[in-house]
């Protein structure tokens, strides 16, 4: 008692004398973080802060989860799912003793191009090969369909050979000019189904299966463009989410 006493005392010179009195209070020491870089393709953050400490991840003002550090001070918070480019992260880093402190950080774009580069390759072979087969498509239509929808040669010949007789005997300008207009038909799918029987080198059938081959390589290559857009896009989507 008489110690502090004889301190107060000594306190109250001072004051008399003018002189200040230095007082002595706790302060709270300053905590340290760093947090790795991440990208909207990662379900993990981690870094490195002061030993002991519990750092917490807030979302848009909102909190998602927590993690400690480890001895060694390395920490590691595991997400549900990826985060957005477009959010406002923060992780607030505590310890008792310590004067807590807020650190903001961004998610980057995950790079895609090592993925969508040989997409995009793969595309444009499937669409030249897409173009070839169509052009093979549109050169062998009109024989096809000649092929499919007319009638016989013979059947056709001997149509013409009634018609062309029926002309002979008759002596009516209007039914005259009716069965030369026949006629004409007759001669140019006549002509028309020579030309497509050469074409199909006098293998109809042959020629016809294979122009429904190059129809159902068209439907699987359009499938397989699709299919390779619908990838690249995703890809494109994500590396801006």
């Amino acid at each position: 008692m008489k110690k502090y006493a004889s301190l107060i005392a000594t306190a109250g010179m001072l004051l008399s004398m003018g002189m200040p009195v230095v007082t002595f209070a706790s302060q709270k020491l300053a905590l340290s973080a760093t947090v790795k870089p991440i990208t909207n393709s990662m379900t993990s953050i981690s870094g490195k802060a002061t030993q002991g400490t519990t750092v917490k991840m807030y979302s848009n003002g909102s909190y998602k989860a927590k993690a400690k550090t480890k001895s060694n001070g390395k920490f590691k918070i595991n997400l549900k799912a990826p985060l957005s480019t477009i959010g406002l992260y923060q992780l607030q880093i505590s310890k008792v003793g310590f004067k807590p402190i807020t650190k903001s950080f961004t998610v980057g774009p995950t790079d895609y191009s090592s993925q969508i580069n040989p997409l995009k390759s793969q595309l444009a072979d499937a669409q030249t090969q897409l173009v070839g087969v169509q052009n093979q498509i549109d050169s062998m239509q009109s024989s096809v369909q000649s092929l499919s929808s007319s009638s016989s040669l013979s059947a056709l010949q001997s149509e013409l050979k009634a018609v062309q007789s029926s002309l002979a005997s008759s002596t009516d300008p209007t039914a005259n000019a009716s069965y030369q207009q026949t006629i004409t038909d007759l001669q140019n799918q006549i002509n028309n189904y020579n030309s497509s029987m050469n074409a199909a080198g006098y293998k109809p059938i042959v020629y016809q299966v294979q122009y429904q081959d190059l129809e159902q390589q068209a439907v699987t290559l359009q499938q397989q463009i699709n299919k390779l857009q619908d990838q690249i896009q995703k890809l494109q989507d994500l590396s801006v989410q």
